[in-house]
């Protein structure tokens, strides 16, 4: 199979991605079967990430809207959302440079979109991120795992997810709570997502 169909409209595009900290070891973990993924940093060798691969006989697939189909990738790039299919289970290290957690902003085409956690941190949409100057409080976000898609907020290290929006907008993917708790009204988010600021009763937002 070299080709998977997605419901799909629109590509992730990061218009602020955050730069690479310094080189180490990374080590990558991938299950059996189909997966969407995303790559949260920057190997330093392309070539010998690319061999690797190949080696372990990863495929690589990235959604085309203007075909509506996914086509074969032989070049990964950073901070882009793939599918992946893995013939067997397999784990192995890659040196390269993570990409450094920075306020991130997207553009989502009307309908549905495949998206990119575009840094090495986990991506939580409820707590730390706005779509259209909003905060986030639609569980439209799926991703894809064991073989099914499960609706959620939060996106995993390298991982890729999908959203549906009614019309363009953008999202945007933060690296801190946007609630603060305080003497404001109660919102079960803030309660939730309110990470430290000790200066009223929790789940009670500052406006």
């Amino acid at each position: 199979m070299n080709r998977m169909k997605i419901l799909v409209t629109a590509v992730l595009v990061v218009m602020a991605l955050a730069v690479p900290a310094s080189s180490e070891t990374i080590s990558l973990s991938l299950e059996k079967g189909w997966q969407t993924v995303s790559f949260g940093f920057y190997p330093d060798s392309v070539d010998d990430f690319k061999a690797q691969l190949a080696q372990n006989q990863i495929q690589i697939f990235a959604y085309n809207k203007s075909k509506g189909y996914s086509e074969k990738v032989t070049t990964p790039q950073t901070g882009r959302p793939y599918w992946l299919f893995v013939k067997e289970a397999v784990s192995f290290s890659v040196g390269g440079e993570k990409v450094v957690p920075a306020d991130s902003t997207m553009a989502a085409l009307a309908g549905w979109n495949m998206l990119a956690n575009p840094f090495w941190l986990e991506a939580d949409l409820l707590c730390r991120s706005k779509i259209g100057g909003q905060p986030f409080a639609d569980s439209s976000a799926y991703i894809f795992t064991g073989g099914e898609y499960s609706a959620t907020t939060t996106i995993p290290i390298g991982g890729a997810f999908f959203l549906k929006v009614g019309q363009t907008t953008n999202l945007e993917i933060f690296t801190s709570s946007i609630y603060e708790c305080g003497d404001g009204v109660y919102t079960v988010a803030c309660e939730f997502c309110d990470e430290g600021g000790l200066n009223g009763q929790p789940g009670r937002c500052n406006t």
